[in-house]
């Protein structure tokens, strides 16, 4: 596995990854090694924007919830900005998802 900023990088490749598009970006899912990068849409303790032209926060809540918190608890969340999370911890601890 290679390695960037001292962290183990991922092959998204494989059978077991799917997409997790979301308005705004697109998240990668690797079931396998219960990784998702969640690009612009989910931050530790944060969401994305939804001010920008053609934006919405319903929309982008409606996605978090159905795309990315369906995922198990133990799936590590790389996203595009800040430190890594897990799905179960912004789940539970994020305010925007409460």
């Amino acid at each position: 596995m290679a390695r960037a900023r001292g962290r183990p990088t991922r092959d998204p490749t494989g059978p077991s990854r799917r997409s997790a598009a979301a308005p705004g970006s697109t998240g990668l899912y690797n079931a396998e090694e219960k990784v998702v990068c969640s690009g612009d849409v989910l931050f530790n303790m944060g969401i994305g924007r939804a001010e920008f032209p053609g934006g919405s926060m319903p929309v982008l809540l409606k996605s978090i919830r159905e795309r990315l918190c369906t995922l198990p608890d133990d799936t590590v969340v790389y996203s595009g900005h800040g430190p890594e999370t897990t799905i179960g911890y912004e789940r539970a601890n994020n305010p925007w998802l409460s």
